[in-house]
């Protein structure tokens, strides 16, 4: 890992914590008007998507400080255990695109299923593959490696989580 892409992590992460600021700022500064209760129950949702994005971008600067300290410490990932991952990585992406896309507009109930779906199909990856760790733990893979990789699959997974929240969020905009 090169300092250029933890650089870049930080960079991103730094971004993200600006951004959560400066508009959850002007949020409660509107939220302080003379506003219908239907826009104050928006801010207050938009306050929480805003939160669960930051959270993403921390998930992500998390997860490569993880990898980087496990070069430095010669913990080492092979080839098919990272390939384990590839599934799981897209899927979470996946879902957050979807997210993202419908920003800027209330989700219908079909809209909704769909994210719950993502979300089941999230945590059913994130079972199987914690379950093949510890069974490589058991038969004698390096624990260390192994910790590691669970820690990883917790990232990816809380990523869908603040996926499905930004969905339920969106579901609630009125």
């Amino acid at each position: 890992w090169e300092a250029e892409t933890m650089e870049w992590f930080a960079r991103h992460r730094n971004y993200a914590a600006s951004l959560r600021e400066g508009i959850s700022g002007f949020l409660l500064e509107i939220a302080q008007q003379d506003i219908a209760d239907k826009t104050r129950d928006n801010i207050g949702i938009q306050l929480g998507m805003i939160t669960d994005f930051e959270a993403i971008a921390s998930s992500c600067q998390s997860m490569a400080c993880m990898l980087e300290k496990s070069a430095r410490k010669k913990i080492e990932f092979s080839e098919e255990l990272l390939g384990q991952l590839d599934p799981f990585t897209e899927l979470a992406q996946e879902f957050l695109s979807f997210v993202t896309s419908k920003i800027g507009k209330p989700l219908g109930e079909a809209e909704l299923a769909l994210a719950v779906e993502y979300e089941t199909r999230v945590d059913a990856c994130r079972s199987g593959l914690k379950k093949l760790a510890r069974k490589r733990i058991k038969t004698g893979s390096d624990v260390r490696a192994e910790l590691q990789f669970i820690d990883l699959i917790r990232h990816i997974e809380k990523i869908g989580d603040n996926a499905y929240s930004v969905a339920v969020a969106l579901r609630e905009m009125k």
